[in-house]
């Protein structure tokens, strides 16, 4: 009787753990069903994924002609002051020092506007507004209207700076963020070396400081035909976060 039931007890024991094993075994294969499936949920198909790669070059190469036209500016404009206003060295920097200053107003500001307008809208704003005051500096002579060009230009530069390197980020997956803000830094600092190199060659031909707002608008115009066809970049808006950003600038 006791042989019995022990054979009763190990039967039932086996086929209880047959039963869990299964059921965990089935339990394990949803689960990795499930996954896959929301992974290739979430993974971007072929079309999109070269949408965006593409998306990628034109900004890179944006970045890279934004940074040659402003750079020439920052580089040249003492000696273009000097050279072509006929004012002081020291009165020249204290005219730069007037797009500086400008830029960094603009910082905050131009990420809110930015995310609440779209970075690809603000930034093609602010290139149209660089390229309207860089072209009308070629023709101006007065300091005091040349250094009101210069504020308007640093917060439209401030547009665009603060809102390319965000735009390249959103681009990226989690695990590549450090490898895309790279590229940023590489085509930037690419353009910080190579644009007073070609402007000084220029201006070897030349022998004309005035064609630094002629170089300068013809690196704005690139710009503005590479991010014409970008088509990734933007970020989700939250409004609630948005608005309290808002409210806190303006305490």
């Amino acid at each position: 009787m006791a042989g019995d039931t022990m054979w009763v007890w190990q039967s039932i024991l086996g086929r209880t753990k047959k039963h869990l094993s299964f059921f965990l075994l089935q339990q394990r294969r949803n689960e990795e069903t499930a996954k896959k499936e929301q992974a290739e949920a979430a993974a971007p198909s072929r079309e999109e994924s070269r949408s965006a790669n593409l998306s990628l070059i034109l900004i890179l190469f944006a970045i890279f002609f934004w940074f040659v036209s402003i750079n020439s500016i920052e580089t040249y404009f003492t000696l273009y002051a000097s050279n072509v206003l006929n004012i002081e060295a020291g009165d020249a920097m204290v005219t730069l020092a007037f797009f500086a200053v400008a830029f960094v107003a603009s910082a905050v500001p131009a990420g809110i506007i930015g995310t609440k307008f779209g970075r690809k809208k603000t930034i093609m704003a602010g290139l149209i507004g660089l390229i309207v005051l860089l072209s009308a500096a070629y023709f101006l002579r007065d300091i005091w209207v040349i250094r009101c060009c210069l504020v308007l230009a640093g917060l439209f530069w401030g547009l665009v700076n603060i809102n390319s390197l965000p735009m390249v980020v959103e681009i990226a997956k989690s695990s590549r963020i450090g490898k895309y803000t790279g590229y940023y830094y590489f085509f930037s600092q690419a353009a910080s070396i190579a644009s007073p190199l070609l402007f000084g060659f220029i201006q070897d031909l030349t022998h004309n400081y005035s064609n630094l707002f002629i170089y300068s608008p013809i690196g704005i115009l690139c710009a503005i035909l590479c991010m014409v066809f970008v088509r990734h970049g933007e970020a989700p808006v939250d409004e609630a976060e948005l608005k309290a950003e808002v409210e806190a600038l303006g305490n």
